[in-house]
């Protein structure tokens, strides 16, 4: 459930960034099954994104957790694939 919380909310950022009605170009759920946030999204000078969240996962897009929550930094291109 935490998954689809981040994606919704990477795509509700994305959506809310354009003028009139927002258009899903991409989409794509990051992060695990544990408690992820998404704190800051900014668009990149390639037309992908990076971000920068918290999460309590130990699978998915996310590494090993070694505490409560761990910083997570990921990057997508234009065609929305890219590394966490």
């Amino acid at each position: 459930m935490e998954r689809n919380l981040l994606a919704t909310l990477l795509l509700t950022t994305l959506g809310a960034a354009a003028q009139g009605p927002p258009v899903i170009v991409h989409a794509r759920a990051l992060g695990g099954s544990g408690n992820d946030q998404l704190n800051a999204l900014q668009p990149t000078a390639d037309g992908g994104y990076i971000g920068v969240g918290q999460s309590g996962s130990n699978d998915g897009d996310v590494g090993s957790n070694t505490g409560a929550d761990d910083a997570f930094i990921f990057k997508l291109d234009a065609t929305g694939t890219g590394e966490v």
